[in-house]
């Protein structure tokens, strides 16, 4: 039961976070880098799980991955905040247990975008709210799984927020937020591709 399985891994990373707590332990960020063992690729309970039940791994984990991204962060220039914890991001993806969770929600947003976009809505709406560049991340990523249908609401989206033209990844610093732009844009009405355009030449 995939179901049953993303609640196990919520009440695990759970454990992890209160035992963090303890006065003996200085940050529980690092405690919980220590422990958690790195995920071997070939045994992926996290991505297994998104993939068999993306709702259920959104609802149990991204409220987790919140709380992660807000208890230390740094502003930026942008506005946005840089959590402690996915500040560094690489195309090819690493190796840790907060990779492997930050890919596989990546994974479960975008099936919701994909294939259930009335459980997406309000998730996409939740996440427009925070000033927290991973949860940006994980937005952009998953309107570029169904561009076709979020091309008008990711043209506001972008024009509300210019900052987000730059997102990617530490070797690719613009890479999501090209890919965005070529998902929505050949199904953009003619008024909301014209405004896409200034809003990306405006930034320039």
């Amino acid at each position: 039961s995939p179901e049953w399985a993303c609640e196990v891994i919520r009440h695990y990373f759970d454990r992890i976070l209160m035992l963090g707590t303890k006065p003996e332990i200085i940050q529980g960020i690092v405690f919980l880098s220590s422990e958690l063992p790195n995920v071997s690729p070939g045994d992926d309970i996290l991505m297994r799980s998104a993939q068999a039940a993306p709702e259920a791994f959104a609802q149990q984990l991204l409220p987790l991955m919140l709380q992660l991204m807000e208890r230390e962060t740094e502003e930026q220039e942008n506005g946005l905040k840089r959590d402690a914890v996915w500040k560094i991001r690489h195309s090819h993806h690493g190796h840790t247990v907060y990779d492997a969770l930050l890919r596989a929600m990546e994974r479960s947003l975008n099936s919701l975008s994909l294939e259930k976009p009335e459980v997406f809505t309000p998730i996409a709406r939740q996440l427009r709210t925070f000033p927290l560049e991973t949860a940006q991340y994980l937005l952009m990523r998953a309107f570029t799984a169904n561009g076709e249908r979020w091309a008008e609401e990711v043209v506001d989206y972008l024009y509300e927020r210019p900052e987000l033209l730059q997102m990617g990844y530490i070797d690719t610093p613009y890479w999501v937020s090209r890919q965005l732009v070529e998902a929505i844009s050949p199904y953009c009405s003619e008024k909301q591709l014209r405004r896409l355009e200034r809003t990306i030449l405006d930034y320039y």
